[in-house]
């Protein structure tokens, strides 16, 4: 491999997929017959590998317009900032700093 190169491939949809994996809380899926298809919860804290794997599973399977239709919901629900509500988040951001008036414990 050359030097500046990655090894990373994205395969088309892989955006989607993952916004979809972590974008769903909750969701019961079921197949043709109507039997529900396991879809696990993910875990606030730890390692979500086996979760993720098992939901992008199920994923790969949906119809384009089922995934699209998740898809523009989870969407619908983290929009961008307006650019009032962009300049109100900046002038009350912290730079990090323990001493910052958002961290302070005395408040």
């Amino acid at each position: 491999m050359e030097a500046g190169t990655s090894d990373m491939r994205w395969a088309q949809g892989t955006v989607r997929r993952l916004t979809l994996a972590r974008g769903i809380v909750h969701w019961t899926f079921t197949d043709e017959r109507n039997t529900p298809i396991p879809f696990p919860p993910l875990k606030e804290d730890g390692d979500n590998t086996k979760e993720l794997k098992a939901r992008d599973r199920v994923l790969r399977k949906l119809a384009p317009e089922d995934s699209a239709f998740i898809y523009k919901s989870i969407n619908e629900h983290n929009q961008a900032m307006t650019e009032e509500e962009a300049d109100t988040f900046f002038e009350n951001a912290s730079n990090g700093s323990v001493e910052s008036p958002m961290l302070s414990q005395s408040q």
